[in-house]
């Protein structure tokens, strides 16, 4: 955690150099190495937030801080040291320091890809025949340094496209898997509906089956109830009046022997029709039951 807050308070310390406000730099600088165990561990970033404090104070002694930096083999950043090193010549009136540094850095090759750092440069040397006059060689490198800058204005753009070319890729890829999701859970929604819908039929159906056998039920058994009271009231009081009245002559007569005899083929035929009658309704109930 305190490698962290030293990073952090490091790299604030810089941008404020940057930004060009002394009082913020040196604020985050004494956070940077408020342990003084810091300042051995970390001696470049020591000497290199000192010397951006001095250069923003236009205190000479900053160009002393340089050279210890750029000295220092745990230096990883000699360019740029070397690049504040030809700024604080240039500033602190060291204008033959200043060429002299500024060609030997152009001249080793290692700013062939550096394009905006090499503007910077030859933007220092025009600054510098400028004050001496020598507009010719002003606007020599001034060309350079607009050379220098189109060049690392090309390379942004093309970074740039290449970025955002990625970027729609990865844009583009997320945006059609939210896509596949969202189709995904609209065929869901559509197919739940669906089967919604044939659940409510089946259950309209169902409903309206079961409506339909109830009344055809009741109508059944209406037309049953019918049928049934028509052979009770005809069929069956019929043969059972028949009977009665078979009976009732034998009993009223004085021979009922000769009188039953008489009748007896009649009353049997009763018997008979009545017992049909009964078996028919018996019939038409088991029917009703099935």
């Amino acid at each position: 955690m305190a490698e962290i807050e030293h990073l952090l308070n490091k790299n604030m310390a810089i941008v404020y150099f940057y930004l060009r406000k002394p009082d913020s730099l040196k604020r985050y600088s004494a956070k940077a190495f408020s342990d003084v165990s810091k300042i051995k561990h970390d001696s470049v970033s020591y000497h290199r937030l000192k010397y951006m404090r001095l250069m923003l104070e236009k205190n000479p002694l900053a160009i002393n801080e340089i050279r210890k930096v750029i000295s220092d083999p745990k230096d990883d950043d000699k360019l740029m040291s070397g690049f504040h090193l030809a700024q604080a010549y240039t500033e602190f009136d060291k204008p033959e320091n200043a060429k002299k540094f500024i060609h030997v850095m152009l001249e080793t090759g290692d700013l062939k890809n550096l394009t905006f750092l090499s503007s910077q440069l030859y933007k220092l040397l025009s600054g510098i025949y400028v004050k001496e006059k020598n507009y010719n060689a002003a606007l020599t490198y001034y060309r350079k340094n607009v050379e220098q800058l189109s060049l690392y204005a090309e390379k942004q753009y093309k970074s740039d496209n290449i970025l955002t070319i990625l970027k729609y890729h990865e844009i583009k890829t997320r945006y059609d898997k939210i896509e596949e999701e969202q189709k995904v859970k609209k065929n869901y929604f559509l197919f739940s509906i669906i089967i919604a819908a044939m659940i409510i039929v089946i259950l309209f159906t169902l409903y309206r089956a079961v409506l339909i056998k109830k009344k055809y039920n009741k109508l059944a058994y209406d037309k049953l109830n019918d049928e049934l009271s028509f052979l009770n009231s005809h069929d069956v009081r019929k043969h059972l009046s028949n009977i009665l009245g078979i009976i009732s002559v034998v009993h009223a007569s004085e021979n009922k022997q000769a009188a039953y005899e008489e009748m007896e083929e009649a009353l049997i035929d009763s018997a008979e029709n009545l017992d049909n009658s009964i078996r028919n309704i018996a019939a038409k109930l088991d029917n009703y039951s099935k």
